[in-house]
């Protein structure tokens, strides 16, 4: 499987390509940095009801190899959250079939909750700071890296959703994929 990376991939998509200072947001000078601003109206679970919007058209979509670790992407909130529950989902696809369902959730506290029903053990996603410790809070305009895990993953469609009616703009930057823990 050949690694690539999706960000905004429709004419309908709620992510659009952020053309200010990266570096003003706390990304690394360069990066390629997207956004998206959610309301009730948008976020993953209303936005096919109120825009006939996909998961593809709100997702980040990462491909990678299936021998490696995890698929990561770091990111950033325009304001604090109110939430306590879970804050990101996401869909895995394999080799043998491209979308399973709904993995995982990360959740406002940092931690996570395992959806996968059929074969695909050890799944997990986790949040580090960017000097690579674990986080359990989030904080507005800090960037943030999240890493998804599961053997025998080579895709995920990762979507924030966070859903409390207030505007919240999500920033995301440098997907990847690696083995390097």
């Amino acid at each position: 499987c050949e690694k690539s990376v999706t960000v905004g991939n429709s004419t309908k998509s709620l992510l659009s390509r952020y053309m200010g200072d990266e570096t003003a947001l706390g990304f690394e000078e360069g990066m390629d940095v997207y956004y998206e601003v959610q309301d009730n109206r948008t976020n993953m679970w209303s936005a096919g009801t109120a825009y006939a919007l996909t998961a593809e058209q709100q997702t980040v979509i990462i491909t990678k190899g299936v021998d490696e670790e995890y698929a990561s992407i770091q990111f950033m909130f325009s304001r604090d959250l109110a939430t306590t529950g879970n804050l990101f989902t996401a869909w895995y696809g394999t080799a043998e079939k491209e979308n399973h369902g709904l993995c995982g959730y990360l959740k406002a506290n940092g931690t996570s909750t395992n959806s996968i029903t059929d074969t695909v053990a050890d799944f997990k996603v986790e949040a580090y700071d960017m000097e690579g410790n674990k986080v359990t809070s989030f904080k507005a305009n800090t960037v943030y890296e999240m890493r998804w895990y599961g053997t025998g993953i080579n895709r995920y469609k990762i979507a924030c959703c966070e859903a409390n009616g207030e505007h919240l703009t999500i920033y995301w930057a440098n997907p990847s994929s690696s083995n390097n823990a």
